[in-house]
This record gives structure tokens, sequence and C-alpha cells, in this order.
């Protein structure tokens, strides 16, 4: 079976009038092998997220046991701690902001560095891909280009289960493909493979568009990650409400409860 090729829109999705962040649109495939519809509609909260808990009622997940999911820093997504760029960097797919890059060329090795979360991609040319240890993969994946003529061919594989591409997991494999054209700009081309995920390999395309009187800022993204705190405090509100609710309940079943046997309750 050959390859989707398709073209990426991005778009802002609002759900109610409200802004609830970015989708990518696939369009129809250039090379028709299969169609798909993405239906967006607002939908009521389940009780299928995470760890069992729900959203319909605030720090729910304390009525289960195990690990929750605002515990601490390490419990909360990579890209939310800082770790990875919030949007796809291998294949890069536009994200809603900071989508500047600096490319670093030596004989040896190609850097891409990316403004968003300030990622620094290391491509080695005409080289091997490093021995895998099991469970060691690599956030953006071990890279190694050539080139064809006068196209830069990049094999990105050992990836780790989480990794930075929605959906993909630790069996992801990106081929990429950059190409100089006339004008200066870049025309970028990947092929998305993960038989774990997706039944058949997956393509996107567009242009990077060259702008050398630009500059590249710092994306200080610890030292200003002020949602990390916030995310953490509000959930230690959050199940002090929760806690507090139940004690109400627990009274109001047993009056002779007292203040202390309140906060012994979950």
């Amino acid at each position: 079976m050959g390859r989707a090729i398709i073209e990426l829109d991005v778009q802002m999705l609002h759900l109610n009038g409200q802004f609830q962040g970015i989708v990518i649109l696939i369009g129809k495939p250039l090379l028709k092998v299969a169609t798909a519809t993405i239906r967006l509609e607002p939908v009521a909260w389940v009780d299928t997220m995470p760890f069992g808990w729900t959203l319909a009622v605030p720090s729910s997940w304390l009525a289960h046991d195990g690990p929750g999911p605002f515990d601490g820093p390490e419990s909360l997504a990579p890209s939310e701690r800082c770790l990875i760029s919030f949007a796809a960097t291998v294949p890069t797919i536009p994200s809603l902001y900071n989508n500047y890059k600096r490319i670093i060329q030596t004989e040896t090795h190609i850097i891409i560095l990316h403004e968003m979360v300030h990622d620094a991609r290391i491509i080695r040319i005409d080289s091997e891909h490093l021995p895998l240890t099991e469970g060691q993969g690599q956030w953006l994946g071990d890279s190694v280009g050539h080139w064809e003529g006068d196209v830069l061919v990049v094999e990105a594989t050992h990836f780790r289960s989480v990794n930075g591409l929605p959906g993909a997991d630790e069996n992801l494999h990106v081929v990429e493909r950059f190409s100089r054209l006339e004008d200066g700009n870049l025309h970028y081309d990947f092929t998305v493979t993960d038989e774990t995920v997706w039944s058949a390999p997956w393509s996107g395309r567009y242009t990077w568009a060259s702008k050398p009187e630009s500059k590249l800022y710092e994306y200080a993204c610890h030292e200003t990650n002020y949602s990390m705190v916030n995310i953490l405090k509000g959930a230690r509100l959050l199940e002090i409400e929760w806690r507090e609710q139940r004690a109400s309940i627990g009274a109001e079943k047993n009056p002779a409860v007292t203040n202390q046997g309140r906060a012994m309750l979950p």
C-alpha cells in the first residue's frame, strides 16, 4: 500500500465560543489511498479519564487508590514539565506560535534548533543509528541523515514511548526530506510509520520560509513555568474542597462526627 500524502492546515478550535486549543486538519490525500472524516463536537464529561477519575467532580481522583494525575511535577505531561515541545518536533508540525528554527550545518552534523521549548535536534550525517538499550529511547529519537543529490534525507528512530508526536509510541519511525528551493526556502516532506498505532504510513509536507534577518530568541520554559506551580497549587485546593465536601456528607449521615473525625476522612 502506498503512503497517504496529506497537506496540513493548522486552525484554532473553539467550542461554545471559547478557545480550546489548535487542531491539525487533514485535507484530501494527494495520492488517494484512503480518506477519513474528523468530527469535532462538544461532549459531556465522561468517566473514562486517566487514573479512573472524571472532570465532572473536582478532585474525584481521591476516591481511587493509587497515584493521581496531579500528585507532583513527575505526574504531569512532559511538555508541561518543559521536557519536550508543545508541538511535534520529529516530524516537525507547526504549533500555534514559536515556529522559528535555526539550522547549523557542518560536514558531519546538522543541528536544528527549534524556538519552541528550545529543542536542539542533532542529525549525524553518513552515520549509523546508536545501539538502543531497552527502555532508553530518546525524546526526539536518534536521527541519521544522508544526501541524495541536493536532498537531505533523515531517518529517525529509537524514540521513547512518549515522544511529542500525539498517539505515537516507541515504535515511531520517521523519514524526512529537506530540499532547498530556488527562492531560498526549504521544502519539508515527512513520512510517519508506527505499526502499533497506525494501520498505514502517513505523510505531510509544507515549506519552511527562509528569514535570515530574523532572530531566534531564548524560550525560557523552566524559568517562566508558572503554570506548573499553579496546576499543583490548584490541585491541592481542589483536594481540600473535596475532603470538606466528603466530610459534610459524613456529618449529615452521622451528626456525631467531629471536626477531627472529618479531617480523617479520605
